[in-house]
This record gives C-alpha cells, structure tokens and sequence, in this order.
C-alpha cells in the first residue's frame, strides 16, 4: 500500500532534485498534487497505480506512477519521467528535459544513482566529435554521395554500414576547401558526481548518442575501463524506465545494439539480457550474434516486464536487486572490498566468491569462509528460499594474496577508483598511462624471438609500482612461479589482487597463483631487493623524472636484484637507456612515447579521443643482465 504522504516528503527533500530544469515541474507537482485522482490498471509489468490530474492521458502532464514491487515515477508537466525511486522513496535517477525551438522535448543531463550511493551522470549530445577524411574523388572528380563515403569510412573503421547509416545521416558529411570530407557525430557524455551534482563532475568516457525522446538504440560507453562498478545496472534501470514510459504513450518497438564501434563483451551482452529479450533471426545463438561486431545490430532487443528491481535497506546500508522473486545481487556500501555479493545460481560464478542467498527470512551474505546473516528487506516483497544452491569450495580467497590481511582501505575510495582520461590535449595521468605501456610490454614479448618462451620459464617474478595494472603482469601458465608484488597505493593493489583470484578461479586454476604476494613498499622494499628474480617489472614515477639521481639509482637497484641473465622491463625518463647500459643491461628493445601511439590498445584509445597525450619523456627499457654488453 503507498502512503501518499510519501510523494510530498520525496519531492520536498531538495537533494532529489538537483537538475535545474526540474523546479518548474516540481512546482507543478507540489501545487496539484491534492486534485490528483488514482487509477489502477493491470499491465505486462503487473498491476499499476497511476496518480494525475482528471480526464488527463499518461505522458501529457504531471502525474505519479507506482510499480508492482513499490517502486515510483515522478512525472513532470511536460509528461517526461524526472525521477524514479525505490519504494521508500530513496532516488535512483533524475532526468532533466527542455523544449527545442521546433517544439520537441528532448533530455540535456540525467542523474543515475550507483548500488554504492555514489551518483553518475549523463549529459545528452555532450560533444560533436569530427573526423577529417581523407577519400579519393571518383573518377569523374565528382564529390561521392553520402551513402558511398559511408560505405568507404566502414569499410576503414571496420564497422557495419547500418551502424554508419544510423549515426550518420547526410547532413553529417561536409567537403572542405582541401577536398577533404568532414563526418561530424554527436555523443553523450559519461561523469562521475563527485557531489551528487554536475558542479563536480569527473569525465569518464563518451558513447553513442541516445535518442532519449524515442529510444531505439542500446550502446555501451567507449571507455569501459573507466567506469564504476554498477553504473552499467544503474544506467539501464533508467533507461528500462524510460523505455517502458514509451511503450505506454507510443507502443513497444526494439532496440539495436550499435557502436562506432561496439565493444561486444560478455558482461555487456549480461546486462542487456537482464533488462531486455534477445530476438535473432533463425535458430542462431543471440550470444554468437552479439559477440560478432558486424552482426551486433542484427539482434532485436524487447523490453522485459520483469527487470531487475533495487531497494536500499537504509538500516544495514545496503543495495539489494531482486528479479524474479531471487535476491540476485547485494552491495554493502561500507564495504571496503568494494565487491557485491551475487547469487551463485545466476552466472555460476561469483567474484572473490561472495554470494547471497536467501533461507527463509534471512539474507546470508557469504565471503568465502565467513558469513553475514541479516533479515530480510520486507520491502523486497515474496522472495524464493535459495538455500539449497551449492556452492563451490575454493582452497583459498584473494585475501591470501596479502598474508589474510589486506590493507585498510576507505571504502569510498574502494568504490570510486578507476582509470581516467580526459578528452582534450592534457597529459594522461599516471595510473591511465600504465595501461598503455602494459600494452607496449606485450608487444616487446610477441615482437621478439623467444621473448615468450623466456618469460614462460622464469620463476622467480618481481614487480614493483606498477599498481593498477599489475594483475597484467602475472601469466598464470606456471604453478612454479612465485610473484612478489610491491605496491605504494592500497586500493590499486586490492583490485588488481581481487582480478587476479576471479580469473584463476573462473579458469578453475588457483594453484598457479597460490604463489602471488602483495607487499607494502615502504615497509618490505630493503627485503625484497635482497633477494634475486629471473624477471622485474619497475615503473619510476613521474616526479623522480627531474632528479636524474635517484632514477640512476633506481635502475642499479633493479640490476643488483636481477639474476645473470635475468629480464627487467623498466618504465621512466628518457636516459633509462644509457643507465640500463651503465648498470650491467644489455638492451634488447626500448620505446618512445611516439612507439606507444602503435600499440593495440593506443590505437583503439586514438580512435575516439583522437587528441590524447601522454608524458613525451616516458620510455620504456626491456633488458638483460648480462654483466658487459
């Protein structure tokens, strides 16, 4: 039963709203609210309870909807969704709305709330990105039409001509006085709020543009890695609902997966389904269908009536998703191992092996060896006993990676860590660019004869201050090797430690990194350089570049650790190479910042934020200890 006392505290509380082109339609509410009806009506999605003014239709005023499971739409007076909620009126996203000088309502900036309360957003059409072609003329010297330069641009990205038809209509394409063809595209924006509000936003990546007033199109952001856990979910249980607003006004239609380009991965594919029906034509595997990035479009994606639905138990600070009457996942937002708890039944997997269950009206949350049992969210409604799901038993948990105990870490900080680029001429930051010179690391590996199976035989491994990427580092093709891993920046090696349990025990092969340990560097640095390795990684940091000493000093403190013989991959200024050969190195390759712009990973970067930089002085050294060169 909905108290509607609620609607008032919801839309009194200012922190709800705080995009500023919702006061109007919040005054409106505030102001009608009492000569609001209520009518009720049975839907796909189950029975709906509808508050509007008399002898109005859904979607052209104000007005509030109720959900099955509780959960509440707040409309505003041009009939757009502004906020939803969950059923004690905590918000999960706000959208804000304008009318264009032809008449039309379109969405500039939305809010989506994260399982970890964190809040990210979106900001419509944020950016026209123009890239500048250069294509032949035909033979008659005729401009090409349209429709060819999309064929040939295609054909040059390597993406599906419908998907270029899609966001590239004619008036995108424009010749310029060198002959040269302009193909413009506008993207939506992805931020972290820092605050809650767009005053401190973080940039995240770009994706496709939407067309919020008329969705068709599912996309992915282009720089998954820099996304928080649980933006995905939280975004598309928006855009479920803004999806299910318009099948209400204006009848269902599908939705395409499109991209320039698309990022067709598993856990991307997941979340459609959770949200959406697959549909492909003849007997294929959609799964097959989506992972193919020039047949992605093929599939029709129909709106579910039973998505996943959140409640925050405020009391125990906890997000929980119901679907399908099963407790599917659960966040504990104080948490600081920063990894929800996942119902085992659903993927067969769970990450670092945390899982809920359900046994009559108690939640078990499950971290390995050691459980929580709290009561059930009444609000969560009739929720099947998943009791009798078995689950694995793992020899060990990621926490052994640390000797049991991992650093202390805020969780906050757990939740809100990624790697980050801007969209502008600025120099990537530290953490960021690692990503890169870990691509350049396995070029050196498969470019050089032998390199590989060298790497494959050494047992004895160190790597020290390359943090977020370090999981990178460690092949586990060797249940010999052991891994020592110096870190200076807690919440960088809780993840990278956390990747690399999930893989090997996805791989159902955890012995091979039953040898992997975590260090603090400033207490275990003296001892770890005591001992001798076959293979160091080391990254110099980028404020010991202007002190040529204790850069030297670092390249002979990694040379008095390396075997004869050994291996070390080093990252730092410009001179690394001479300080490599003055300290015992034969040198078998060295890049440049230049080189880094050719790697796999740069290249796929360029391709959508053409404009990035990263530090001219890095260079990156592989060498041998080989005593003379």
């Amino acid at each position: 039963m909905i108290d509607t006392k609620l609607f008032m505290d919801v839309l009194n509380e200012p922190k709800n709203f705080v995009l500023e082109g919702n006061q109007e339609s919040i005054n409106f509410l505030k102001d009608n609210i009492s000569n609001f009806i209520k009518t009720e009506k049975e839907d796909v999605v189950g029975k709906i309870s509808l508050w509007h003014l008399p002898h109005t239709q859904f979607g052209s005023t104000a007005s509030i909807k109720a959900f099955p499971m509780g959960h509440l739409a707040f409309y505003g007076s041009h009939g757009r969704r502004i906020l939803g909620t969950d059923p004690d009126g905590t918000p999960l996203h706000e959208c804000e709305w304008r009318l264009t000088e032809e008449g039309k309502i379109k969405m500039t900036r939305a809010r989506v709330r994260l399982d970890c309360m964190q809040w990210g957003g979106i900001i419509a059409e944020d950016t026209d990105q123009v890239a500048e072609l250069k294509l032949p003329l035909n033979p008659e010297g005729i401009e090409p039409a349209p429709d060819d330069l999309r064929k040939m641009a295609a054909e040059m990205w390597g993406v599906p001509l419908d998907d270029m038809r899609y966001f590239y209509p004619d008036k995108n394409f424009k010749w310029n006085e060198s002959g040269h063809v302009l193909i413009s595209n506008k993207k939506d924006g992805v931020y972290i709020l820092a605050d809650g509000t767009f005053k401190q936003s973080l940039f995240v990546s770009y994706m496709g543009t939407i067309p919020w007033e008329r969705i068709d199109l599912l996309n992915v952001v282009e720089l998954y890695q820099s996304t928080l856990t649980g933006t995905g979910g939280a975004a598309f249980d928006m855009i479920w609902g803004l999806c299910d607003d318009q099948r209400v006004t204006d009848g269902l239609i599908p939705l395409r997966y499109r991209g320039i380009p698309t990022y067709p991965i598993r856990q991307a594919y997941g979340l459609f389904c959770a949200y959406y029906r697959a549909e492909v034509h003849g007997s294929e595997d959609p799964y097959d269908v989506f992972m193919d990035s020039q047949r992605g479009y093929e599939i029709a994606w129909w709106l579910r009536p039973d998505p996943p639905w959140r409640f925050f138990d405020k009391e125990h600070r906890l997000c929980i998703t119901v679907q399908g009457q099963k407790v599917q996942k659960v966040t504990a937002i104080d948490d600081p191992a920063a990894v929800p708890y996942y119902y085992f039944g659903m993927k067969g997997f769970a990450p670092c092996d945390r899982t809920v269950g359900v046994e009559g009206s108690i939640m078990k949350l499950r971290d390995g060896d050691q459980t929580i049992e709290i009561p059930l969210y009444s609000r969560c409604g009739t929720i099947q006993d998943t009791s009798h799901v078995q689950l694995p038993n793992y020899p060990f948990g990621w926490r052994k990676f640390f000797k049991g105990t991992p650093p202390k870490i805020d969780p906050v900080a757990a939740w809100t860590t990624s790697l980050r680029f801007t969209d502008d001429e600025s120099i990537v930051a530290e953490d960021s660019t690692q990503l890169f010179v870990l691509d350049q690391a396995y070029d050196y590996i498969n470019q050089v004869p032998g390199m590989a199976v060298r790497m494959s035989e050494t047992r004895n491994v160190l790597i020290h201050n390359f943090d977020p990427v370090c999981a990178g580092f460690v092949n586990p093709d060797n249940w010999q090797r052991r891994y020592t891993i110096l870190y200076n920046r807690p919440v960088w090696a809780q993840k990278n430690a956390q990747a690399i349990w999930d893989q090997a025990a996805k791989d159902g092969n955890l012995k091979v990194v039953e040898n992997v340990e975590f260090l603090p560097e400033q207490t275990n640095q003296a001892s770890v350089y005591e001992q001798r390795y076959e293979l160091i990684y080391r990254w110099i940091p980028f404020n010991n570049y202007n002190d040529p000493s204790v850069c030297e000093a670092i390249v002979k403190e990694v040379s008095d650790a390396t075997l004869q013989g050994g291996l070390a991959l080093v990252a730092g200024p410009p001179d690394l190479v001479r300080w490599f050969e003055s300290h015992k190195f034969c040198i078998i390759c060295y890049g440049r910042a230049k080189d880094m712009r050719g790697t796999p990973s740069m290249l796929e970067h360029l391709r959508v934020h053409p404009k990035t930089q990263v530090n001219p002085k890095i260079t990156v050294v592989l060498g041998e200890k080989c005593g003379t060169c």
